[in-house]
């Protein structure tokens, strides 16, 4: 029995890559069709039913809010791979939460992309080094970032202050509020 592919990708390389590989493993499938953008997937998936479906989130611009709704969907019925090269360790998490069973760089070798295809096949998970690499370091930072976006913009104005020595009294009168304000 053959395993299905099914591709959605902008990137006419990473396509004839992906498809060059797929070819020569007696083991999958490529299914001759595009998935085109995040809109069309659900429709197409619940046609053809792929065993695999394999994707880049971040190549679809303005659409990637619907790519996140219809992941959630497709990856009941078809397992998700995801290749691309994003590097945020918060945004990664988040798509392999919708239940991805795969996620590797576009830098990956042949070799590993026919093993999370296998891996993904046979009922198990596969993340690439690099991929487990961002995550795993990510954990280790301090959430400082994620703190700042919190702050309203005023009391980003009394905290960029503060760094630069003022009082509260000085803060208080040079922004125009009370002094209770900006100890508070």
């Amino acid at each position: 029995m053959k395993f299905t592919i099914l591709i959605s990708d902008k990137q006419y390389l990473t396509k004839e890559g992906l498809k060059s590989i797929i070819k020569y493993n007696d083991q999958f499938e490529l299914i001759d069709r595009e998935a085109g953008k995040p809109k069309y997937w659900k429709g197409l998936i619940d046609e053809i039913k792929p065993d695999i479906f394999v994707t880049d989130h971040q190549l679809y611009g303005s659409d990637s809010e619907l790519y996140i709704e219809y992941l959630k969907e497709i990856s009941n019925e078809t397992n998700v791979l995801v290749i691309s090269d994003d590097q945020n360790a918060d945004r990664i998490r988040n798509i392999i939460d919708l239940g991805v069973k795969g996620f590797l760089t576009k830098h990956c070798s042949s070799e590993e992309i026919e093993t999370s295809l296998s891996n993904i096949v046979s009922g198990s998970r596969f993340f690439c080094q690099t991929i487990m690499s961002i995550i795993l370091n990510s954990s280790k930072q301090p959430k400082v970032a994620s703190a700042l976006e919190h702050l309203s913009e005023r009391e980003y104005e009394v905290l960029k202050l503060i760094g630069k020595g003022h009082t509260s009294k000085e803060i208080s009168e040079k922004l125009f509020i009370s002094i209770h304000t900006v100890n508070s």
